[in-house]
Formats: structure tokens, C-alpha cells, sequence
């Protein structure tokens, strides 16, 4: 039960208060790729709304988006301090070579090319055209 004295006493609110009740986080600054053209479609401005409705209540936070190339540099250096194995490591990039190289000879043949191709390719042998 409150005492009668407590209840006589006047409230004081102060930046203690304030600061104390967590509900006051970081503004958030809208960026550009939420502004509204007016060329969006249907679910690209419920999208968009969605998203200034989260940012504005702290839920998702808006991150500039980086060049992939320094994300990989960044990402390189870390692994060197910390000694982990990196995301990309030397059997991703083989693989992603490898795509690479049967996708443009798919390309330059105009046909279906099949990745155990890699294996027959610099040894003489050609690819017989489906």
C-alpha cells in the first residue's frame, strides 16, 4: 500500500528519466532507396513501406551497401588476423572458374555444355555437339 506522504509528493522527470526507459534509440535516417518514385509497382511501394515502417521502429537497420570486391578484401584481412578460414576459399573460387569458363564456351558454341567437360578440355579431345 502507498503511504499517504507518497502520494502528495510531486512527480520530477529529468534526462535520467528519459535516458533510463529505453524507448528512445537512434533516429533513423531515411536513405534514398526508400523515397517513393512513384514508378513503383504494388509490391514494391508495400515493400518500401514496410521497410520505413521497421527502420522507424528500430526493428531493421538501413546499411549502406558496400562494393563486394572491399567486403572480400575486408573479409581476407580479418581471416589473416584471426587465422579462420575464409567464406571464399581456394575450392570456391575453382569452382566459380570453372562455371565460368563452361558458361562462355556454352555461349561461343551455342550448345548445352556439361561440367565433367572440364575435365576432357586442354587434352586434344573435342567435345562431340549434341
Amino acid at each position: 500500500m502507498a503511504k499517504a506522504e507518497d502520494k502528495t509528493k510531486p512527480f520530477v522527470a529529468g534526462a535520467t528519466m528519459v535516458s533510463a526507459g529505453g524507448a528512445n534509440g537512434p533516429i533513423p535516417i531515411m536513405t534514398s532507396d526508400l523515397d517513393f518514385t512513384g514508378k513503383e509497382g504494388f509490391l514494391d511501394r508495400e515493400v518500401k513501406f514496410a521497410r520505413r515502417w521497421l527502420t522507424a521502429k528500430g526493428v531493421m537497420l538501413q546499411e549502406e551497401q558496400k562494393n563486394p570486391v572491399d567486403v572480400e578484401l575486408e573479409s581476407f584481412f580479418q581471416n589473416c588476423k584471426d587465422g579462420q578460414k575464409p567464406r571464399a576459399d581456394l575450392e570456391v573460387g575453382l569452382a566459380d572458374s570453372v562455371a565460368v569458363i563452361l558458361s562462355n564456351l556454352a555461349m561461343d558454341e551455342g550448345r548445352k555444355v556439361y561440367f565433367n567437360e572440364i575435365d576432357k578440355m586442354g587434352r586434344g579431345e573435342a567435345p562431340k555437339k549434341a
